[in-house]
């Protein structure tokens, strides 16, 4: 290390050679040489002591100092600093030194610090820009152009060939994939190679004038050929980001989609996510908005219960003398009152809520309700900042003091876009905290998780281990047992060098302080250089000889040395950003790892500010570290991996059985032009044709069970309910105020003392645990019955296949394209059944309704998270919702004993559980008969296809049409027989790690 008392710090130059050798003027007027070499060459440290924050702008904008012209009696006769080539080697050519950018990452992540002044080679990185032009000599650095040589072309180059690089910003569709086996470069040519294949199928079959026939058949072979060559899979799944008002999922999902700005908060700061927003794919390039509004019960439902809470507060608030007793009232009469006045704007004042009865002033509210306008439940925007404008309007307060805002009328947006990841499958929805107020809408969040595929809770870094909406989105997973929860800790580059450096202490602090000293020494240097430049300048034409060679170096170098300074900025960033995310992400691994099934928590830290401040910077390499560094990449790829596992199974289906069917259909078309069978024969065929089509309509399916049809469900209401009063018993005794809170929360909450409690769940402990083994026995018995469902289509359409045997002579070119018709749609009907059974047992992929009586169930999963746990939206929870109600209104002195009274009477009400027995039984049995209809649907389906096929060699049609055309028919053949090679190869190929 230099002595800051002799020396001057060093000032890195790179030029666009590989090595040079830097002078540097010492202030005792001795030199000391400095040379660049390899890049993983440790920076030297520079004297310690410099205060150096990191920010997402680059700090050297801020450097350019001013300077006055000297006059030529003061001017310095030798320059600051001299630059030569080294001895060590010629200057490299743009094309030795560009790097791509994962060596540009490399070399980033590689930097070393240590005590000694060693060479660090910049050269590297600065190849990997753009090439720096030789400015003008009377243009200042700051107007110089940015992009051409870093030096005059030789005589007699072409100009274009000086760029080195791709000057286009970032293109998501560049991004890496997962890695799996749906994204390997050799299946995807095998799918791409599958869907030309049929693209040129439908070209032969369009060949004849036939296909123009509305009633022919090759009209429908060619039509389902074009169909398989425009083939997608996209299979839906469903991600929600979930968290409270201001933690960033709004700028998240803009992100994610890569639409700055679409989703926004409004300029006076208020939130815009109060309703459930869905972010959908469609390929128009406009955005497409739905509206779903709360239709008039569900409004009634929602005002009933606001005017009740506005006029408890109104009438009782001296009666409250518990703190937070009265804060829960006045958040509630605070939430009516603002909801009301944006609803009815004009017309709404605060005594509207206590003049008159309860149910008159409900009535009231309902029927300006009704006179509004409408909104429209379709909108169309043809930019993104039209789209934004829009939303806003719908989901935050609008400008006007006399329009009332839209936001409280509806449940639910879908805005539909043109989204490199939403075209791969997904959905992103933006949905409210578990912790809003507003009861109706909580219930939609919590609904609407069950049944996403991922959920992702998103927090703020700074506040990770202790947000609360984290806690309630975990709390929610381990009562529905999902496995399918991570978390999104948004603002990363939210973090201050000097304040780390506090933080951290020991190795880390001492890491800091080297990558703030190596920024700051080359701030200096970026410092030094631009007030030579200014000197010279200064100077105008009155230069000595070299002079103006030195200048216009110096032009070059401080472009290069900007990079410099950006690069050692970004090594910093990087440091602090990386190390305190995977502190972070440690930490939140460790809290929550034993709330979910599996214990594994997917952790991602992102930030908004460093994506979009080089989302559109040139060129992309340049881009990439800083875009990688806001790790929205990495959420982006691990989104489009959900969806990747059902890809490869359509992809699969698609070319080993959707394919082979209409091939051999198309085969069995050719074939019954070519024949020359008997009327005889002919019905001969038809007989044993119609006796195969029979055996497949007798095909039998069993009936799907009911929890009833197990024995021993162990159902003993008597002893849930002495359960339910045991842990009544246990709550009584607890101090009064912490009683109170967990009432306030609906029985569930936390607190210092008595920690964290379900009182739903603990209630319902003993039915939960004495269903449990029955409810297991159950899930058995009901997976063995779909299998038994497959199985008895399999053997059936075996059965029926044994019927070509009886075919007559003539018709055995027939055979075999026929018996590949049918298996192939064998397998076809077979995964439909199997798909339809998953859904059942598992989960479906969506919720259409959210605020019914009883909460919406769509299968056996849905139905046991409903009636075995204690979820504000299961059956239990719903039972006691008016309870707690009641418990909450009581206040004044005995409030206490009376609140207790009440929660406890309630839970000694044996017709509770019964209730939640019938309803339980009721919604099973409805879900039974569902599953029932629609596989029987799904058969029937298949087997029209099937009578269709059967149709074309039965039909004197059909063989008419395929004899009117010889050469078209042989065209036909032709291709066809092309085609089964063809795909022979790419299923060889599509099959490989199978």
């Amino acid at each position: 290390m230099l002595d800051s008392d002799s020396a001057t710090p060093p000032i890195f130059t790179p030029a666009s050679s590989s090595a040079f050798t830097f002078s540097f003027s010492l202030r005792h007027g001795s030199q000391s040489p400095f040379q660049l070499q390899g890049s993983d060459t440790p920076i030297p440290s520079v004297e310690s002591g410099v205060s150096t924050s990191v920010s997402s702008s680059s700090r050297s904008q801020n450097l350019t100092p001013t300077s006055s012209p000297r006059p030529s009696s003061t001017r310095s006769p030798a320059p600051l600093i001299a630059i030569s080539p080294s001895p060590d080697g010629p200057a490299a050519t743009p094309s030795q030194s560009s790097l791509g950018v994962g060596e540009l990452n490399a070399r980033i992540q590689d930097i070393q610090l240590s005590q000694r002044a060693e060479p660090l080679d910049m050269s590297g990185l600065a190849a990997a820009l753009p090439p720096t032009p030789i400015p003008n000599p009377s243009q200042s650095p700051s107007t110089a152009s940015t992009q051409g040589e870093p030096s005059r072309p030789p005589a007699g180059r072409n100009r274009r060939s000086s760029s080195r690089v791709n000057l286009l910003p970032h293109n998501v569709r560049d991004e890496e994939l997962p890695h799996d086996r749906f994204h390997e470069p050799a299946f995807q040519q095998a799918f791409c190679d599958a869907k030309a294949l049929m693209g040129g199928l439908a070209g032969v079959l369009a060949s004849s004038t036939l296909h123009v026939e509305p009633d022919s058949t090759i009209h429908n072979l060619r039509q389902e050929a074009q169909t398989l060559a425009t083939f997608h899979c996209s299979p839906t799944r469903v991600v929600g980001l979930v968290g409270d008002s201001g933690v960033g999922k709004s700028s998240l999902l803009n992100s994610l989609l890569d639409v700055h700005g679409l989703a926004r908060v409004s300029n006076i700061g208020a939130a815009c996510t109060c309703v459930v927003t869905e972010y959908r794919f469609h390929e128009a390039n406009n955005f497409a908005i739905k509206v779903d509004e709360f239709n008039q019960e569900e409004l009634r439902r929602q005002f009933v219960e606001m005017v009740s809470n506005y006029r408890h507060h109104h009438f009782h608030s001296p009666e409250i003398d518990n703190d937070g007793d009265r804060r829960h009232w006045e958040d509630l009469a605070k939430l009516a009152r603002d909801t009301f006045s944006v609803m009815f704007r004009g017309r709404f004042t605060p005594s509207s809520l206590t003049s008159g009865q309860e149910n008159e002033v409900v009535e009231t509210l309902l029927s300006w309700a009704e006179e509004r306008n409408r909104i429209p439940g379709d909108i169309i925007a043809n930019t993104a900042e039209e789209c934004s404008a829009k939303l806003m309007n719908l989901t935050s307060e609008e400008a006007s003091p006399r329009e009332p805002a839209a936001w409280p009328y509806i449940k639910k947006i879908s805005v539909s876009l043109n989204s490199h990841i939403l075209s791969k499958g997904l959905v992103l929805v933006d949905l409210p905290g578990l912790r809003d107020l507003n009861s109706a809408r909580r219930t939609i969040t919590e609904r609407y998780l069950l049944n996403c595929d991922e959920i992702f809770a998103v927090c703020s870094i700074g506040r990770a281990t202790t947000d609360e909406g984290v806690m309630s989105v975990f709390g929610l997973a381990r009562q529905a047992r999902l496995s399918n929860v991570g978390i999104i800790c948004t603002r990363s580059d939210d973090i201050r060098a000097e304040e780390a450096k506090k933080d951290w202490r020991g190795e880390r602090a001492t890491k800091i302080q080297e990558l703030m000293d190596c920024v700051s020494a080359a701030e200096r240097g970026l410092v030094e250089m631009r007030e030579r430049v200014s000197e010279l300048e200064g100077f105008g034409d009155d230069l000595l000889d070299g002079e103006e060679d030195e200048k216009i170096r110096l032009y070059r170098d401080i472009e290069r040395q900007r990079i410099v300074v950006e690069d050692r900025e970004l090594a910093l960033q990087r440091y602090l950003i990386l190390k305190r995310n995977a502190l972070v992400s440690s930490k939140l691994i460790e809290q929550y790892k034993t709330q979910i099934p599996g214990g594994n928590v997917s952790v991602f830290c992102a930030s908004n500010i460093l994506y979009w401040d080089n989302r559109n910077k040139t060129p992309s390499q340049r881009a990439m570290p800083f875009l990688t560094l806001s790790g929205i990449l990495d959420i982006r790829k691990h989104c489009i991996s959900l969806v990747s596992e059902s890809q490869m199974r359509l992809a699969l289906q698609y070319m080993q059985d959707k394919i082979p069917n209409l091939v051999s259909r198309i085969d069995l078309w050719v074939q019954s032009g070519a024949g020359t069978a008997s009327a005889e024969q002919k019905q001969a065929v038809r007989t044993s044709l119609d006796q195969l089509e029979a055996s497949l309509r007798q095909i039998p399916l069993p009936n799907v069970p009911t929890p009833g049809s197990v024995p021993n469900t162990g159902r003993n209401i008597n002893h849930w309910t002495q359960g339910a009063i045991k842990a009544g018993d246990r709550w009584s005794g607890w101090h009064h105020m912490t009683y109170s809170a967990f009432c306030r929360a609906y029985g569930i909450h936390t607190t210092a003392k008595a920690g964290y409690h379900n009182w739903n769940e603990e209630a319902i402990e003993t039915m939960a645990q004495e269903l449990s083994d029955p409810w297991s026995t159950f899930e058995e018995v009901l997976s063995d019955t779909f299998e038994v469902a497959t199985t008895f289509i399999n053997e059936g359409l075996d059965s029926a296949a044994g019927h070509l045997g009886d075919m007559p002579e003539g018709y055995e070119s027939s055979v075999l394209p026929l018996y590949y018709s049918l298996t192939s749609l064998q397998r076809l009907v077979a995964t439909e059944v199997e798909g339809l059974c998953d859904a059942f047992e598992d989960r479906a992929e969506y919720v259409n309704s959210f605020t019914a009586d009883w909460p919406m169930v769509n299968n056996p999963s849905d139905l046991r998270t409903n009636a075995l746990s204690g979820l504000r939206t299961a059956f239990f929870a719903q039972g006691m919702e008016e309870t707690y109600a009641d418990a909450n209104r009581m206040s004044g002195t005995g409030s206490d004993a009376r609140r207790k009274r009440i929660i406890n009477g309630r839970l000694a009400e044996q017709e509770q559980f019964r209730t939640l027995m019938r309803r339980f039984k009721t919604e099973f049995g409805d879900l039974a008969t569902q599953l029932q209809t629609e596989i029987q649907g799904k058969l029937k389906e298949r087997l029209d296809v099937i009578a269709g096929i059967l149709d074309i060699i039965r039909s004197d049609n059909v063989a008419e049409e395929s004899e009117r055309d010889p050469e078209f028919r042989e065209r036909v053949n032709g291709e066809i027989q092309r085609v089964k090679e063809a795909m022979g190869e790419v299923l060889a190929v599509a099959r490989d790690g199978e």
